[in-house]
């Protein structure tokens, strides 16, 4: 692999922060929520109000987007959003809170990735480089936390704060409150300018054509 620009290094490592933490979040949630208590009709629709979240979300912080002065700072909510709600989940078993709260972490983590891949894209086109190479970190860090609990985890361990998955939710929390100061890492854009909020007509929304 050749060696990754210096100018590059503020958006390889902060794909590498994002994916690293939602490796921790898509693995280990539905486990989580499952010993917890929810039974399978219950992670069943907790699952459903993320997945319909992670539709809606974007369409809301891409408004927020085309409205801000510096994109770049819509990263640190999101960020710390999801920081605080996952981990939120350790202070109760009730059925209703869970789900709320899978929805709101999936409100602030789904947006994250393609405002990351705006800000990379935009580096790219001003300074060249190879996009997939810079990309390429996020799956690093995916992989990284995939075999960082295999190793660590202990199985059969199902007592306790977190029943047994309580390094998960530090692991995330901590990496994602890192997430969202490293950000004030990437440039500022030549030229970045206030956009006027755009707000999408109704009818665009509604229109699901797929080709």
């Amino acid at each position: 692999m050749k060696k990754l620009r210096r100018s590059a290094f503020p958006y390889a490592s902060l794909y590498f922060i994002s994916f690293a933490s939602i490796s921790a979040l898509r693995i280990y949630q539905n486990l989580y929520l499952k010993r917890a208590g929810l039974n399978d009709s219950q992670l069943g629709t907790a699952a459903a109000g993320a997945a319909l979240m992670a539709v809606v979300s974007p369409l809301i912080w891409g408004i927020a987007a085309d409205s801000a002065a510096d994109v770049r700072r819509l990263a640190s909510p999101l960020f710390l959003g999801a920081a605080v709600t996952f981990p939120a989940m350790l202070l109760t078993r009730s059925y209703p809170v869970l789900a709320a709260l899978a929805v709101l972490t999936s409100f602030f983590y789904t947006p994250l990735i393609p405002l990351l891949d705006a800000l990379a894209l935009g580096y790219v086109s001003r300074s060249g480089g190879d996009y997939g190479r810079v990309r390429l970190w996020g799956s690093l860090g995916f992989i990284f936390s995939t075999l960082l609990f295999k190793a660590i985890l202990r199985e059969g361990k199902t007592s306790g704060i977190g029943y047994g998955l309580l390094p998960v939710f530090i692991y995330f929390a901590a990496l994602r409150v890192l997430g969202a100061g490293w950000s004030f890492l990437i440039p500022a854009p030549e030229g970045a300018e206030r956009a006027r909020p755009r707000i999408p007509e109704l009818r665009g929304l509604l229109n699901f054509n797929l080709i």
